[in-house]
Formats: C-alpha cells, sequence, structure tokens
C-alpha cells in the first residue's frame, strides 16, 4: 500500500509542480508522457496489492481458483515485462487449451491491456510463436510431451508445469500454500532479450541455473 501512495504523491506532484514553460506544446507533450508513465506505474502496484488481496482471502480449499489468478498474471506481463522495441500491439498466444488460457481469452477481449492493442491466438504447433506471439502460455498438457522450450526471442513463455524454467521457460506460475508465485528463469528471461521489472521481481521466485535451485 506504501507503494500505492508513493505513486499517487508522485503524480500530484508531477501534475502542478511545473511553472515554468519555455516551450508550452513541447512541455505538454512531456508532461503528458510523464503522466502516462506514472499512471502505468500505479497501476502495476495496484495490480501487486490485488494479486495479494485475492489470494490471502482465498480459503484452503480454494485451489479451484487458482487457474483465474495464473491468467490475471498473465494478462497482466504486458505491465511487467519490457520487450526490446517498443510495441504497440501485445499478442497473447497460447499452446493448448485449458481453464487459464479459456479465462486468459476473456480477459484479453473483455479488459485489454491500456496503451496496447491486444489479441489472442491459439496456435496449432510451437513453430508459430516466434512470428506470431508477445506473450505465449503453454498448458501442462501439452508440456508434457515437450522435453524443452526454444528461446524465442521477444517472446515470453510461461506455463504452470512443474519444471518449466529448467525445460527452457521463462515464468512458470506454481501453486504453493493455496497462493500462485510466479517462479521466473533470469537466464532465459534474458536470453530471449527481455526484462522483467523490479516490481514483479520482487513478488517473485527466481530459478538459478548456476546454483541449480529456487530462491527469493
Amino acid at each position: 500500500m506504501r507503494m500505492m501512495f508513493q505513486y499517487l504523491a508522485m503524480l500530484d506532484h508531477n501534475q502542478f509542480s511545473h511553472k515554468r514553460f519555455v516551450d508550452g506544446k513541447s512541455e505538454a507533450f512531456r508532461s503528458r508522457g510523464r503522466l502516462r508513465i506514472l499512471v502505468t506505474q500505479l497501476v502495476s502496484c495496484l495490480f501487486i496489492f490485488t494479486i495479494a488481496k485475492t489470494e490471502a482471502a482465498l480459503p484452503d480449499s480454494a485451489n479451484f481458483a487458482d487457474y483465474k489468478i495464473k491468467a490475471v498474471y498473465i494478462h497482466h506481463f504486458a505491465n511487467f515485462v519490457h520487450w526490446p522495441d517498443k510495441l504497440t500491439d501485445i499478442r497473447f498466444c497460447c499452446l493448448g487449451r485449458d481453464s487459464v488460457t479459456v479465462t486468459l481469452e476473456n480477459l484479453v477481449q473483455n479488459k485489454g491491456i491500456p496503451g496496447y492493442a491486444s489479441s489472442f491466438i491459439s496456435l496449432k504447433n510451437l513453430s508459430e510463436a516466434s512470428n506470431h506471439c508477445e506473450i505465449l502460455y503453454l498448458t501442462e498438457r501439452k508440456m508434457r510431451k515437450l522435453q524443452r522450450i526454444p528461446q524465442y526471442e521477444k517472446v515470453l513463455t510461461v506455463s504452470s508445469n512443474k519444471g518449466f524454467t529448467k525445460q527452457g521457460g521463462m515464468i512458470e506460475l506454481r501453486s504453493i500454500n493455496n497462493q500462485v508465485k510466479p517462479v521466473i528463469g533470469l537466464d532465459n528471461v534474458e536470453r530471449g532479450r527481455l526484462t522483467v521489472s523490479s516490481q514483479l521481481l520482487r513478488i517473485s521466485l527466481h530459478h538459478d541455473v548456476q546454483k541449480g535451485g529456487i530462491h527469493d
């Protein structure tokens, strides 16, 4: 919550503290740019807070809700992952069909991503991912048939399959004690030329290839 109020304070400060105008038109443009950045940061902060509250409110018997939380995570990864090129469109792809993909498709079609055009694509095979996706979710059933995930550049790969990061995947959404925790394979993310924001890293577990384990 403290982060949320800090961003609100920053937003208020930036909105009212610029009293000098050398070039009104360019200054207004820069102000709008700063405002969009601050709003994006605030949305990200609110998302983290919402996820934490949602998971804390789940009773021990509510494991069925995991797929909804996982879909929300995937939907919001566009705000937490940075691509090397400026994007105007976020294409969410899935390989396979399960409760997560159904929920994610509904979110993409009805909620969208602020600041981006967004679309949902069902892939027929993995080779289509490199040219059609920014974010790719692979179902556990599909992962059982794959030995390793190719390191496609600029494609964020996500799955609920245990050990996904060891197979070359970037983010595994793991259920731990009735909570969903992202497990991030940082080496795989870097090989894909992507960057994960500090906000997401703070609430994630990390798979370290060199140390051979998962840690906070």
